[in-house]
């Protein structure tokens, strides 16, 4: 399998990164392009076969991955159409609907549309699929051995549940970020120094992560293992209940879903 990727960004280098990694991937040739020429400070520039366009590229490989900025999506899109070559397209672009992308692409070209987060850096993170019915099984399968090495994989069922994955899952470590953040900050309002309150935040960060993710136990079967009558836990988790911090997070979900249906509309 060829695999090509049009912009060589953070995204575009951390799947790179997992599919060298990958034991399943080993006999993938990847090739690259991008507008400011071979990325010769990144680590494994050496191990992709670089081009000097677009359409050069596309005629050369199976599958295209569009890792540029958004706003050149649809020249790129255009730029491949014109060359003749019909690779799958997968697009790593926000907001980016598979009709606008369909629109710039040469008639029958296979498309999945992607939401990967950041923890993909680290090989963590969550990617929502969808794909348009031009799209084989082989192709399928490739894609999702592909996001597979840079953490899990949720085909939707619906397009768009992109918004509500968007809310969830993209923008969901910047909510986790937050909420750690000011448990350090409470720390130190209560007597730990900075460097005390980021550690144990932290690491009981990492840790709460972990366990939701191998125990097998739904979070709230965990809080409640955690949470003694009467107990310092409780104290906490009745704060959070009765200041009403459910309807807060179910406003804050609502009100990124929505900024995602809006910016899919401009």
């Amino acid at each position: 399998m060829k695999l090509g990727f049009s912009g060589v960004g953070n995204m575009s280098s951390a799947i790179i990164s997992g599919l060298l990694e990958s034991k399943d991937m080993q006999s993938v040739e990847i090739h690259a392009y991008s507008p400011s020429g071979p990325k010769s400070h990144i680590e494994f520039h050496q191990k992709l076969k670089w081009h000097t366009s677009n359409a050069e590229m596309a005629q050369k490989v199976d599958i295209l991955v569009l890792g540029v900025k958004p706003q050149m999506i649809t020249s790129v899109v255009s730029e491949v159409a014109a060359s003749g070559a019909k690779p799958l397209l997968v697009s790593l672009a926000a907001g980016f609907t598979l009709a606008t992308i369909e629109n710039a692409a040469a008639p029958h070209t296979p498309i999945i549309r992607t939401m990967p987060n950041t923890p993909s850096a680290i090989s963590q993170g969550m990617t929502g699929l969808f794909a348009n019915d031009l799209v084989n099984n082989e192709q399928r399968q490739f894609i999702d051995l592909l996001f597979k090495a840079i953490g899990q994989v949720l085909w939707l069922s619906e397009e768009q549940k992109f918004h509500v994955l968007t809310a969830i899952s993209g923008s969901g470590p910047a909510y986790f970020f937050q909420f750690t953040d000011m448990l350090i900050k409470a720390g130190e309002a209560l007597g730990l120094t900075h460097e005390e309150a980021s550690t144990l935040a932290v690491q009981t960060a990492k840790g709460a992560g972990l366990l939701m993710a191998e125990s097998g136990k739904p979070p709230v079967q965990l809080q409640k293992e955690v949470t003694s009558p009467n107990g310092t836990t409780f104290a906490a988790t009745e704060v959070f209940k009765n200041d009403g911090i459910e309807a807060l997070v179910l406003k804050a979900v609502d009100a990124a879903q929505n900024r995602s249906q809006e910016l899919s509309q401009s």
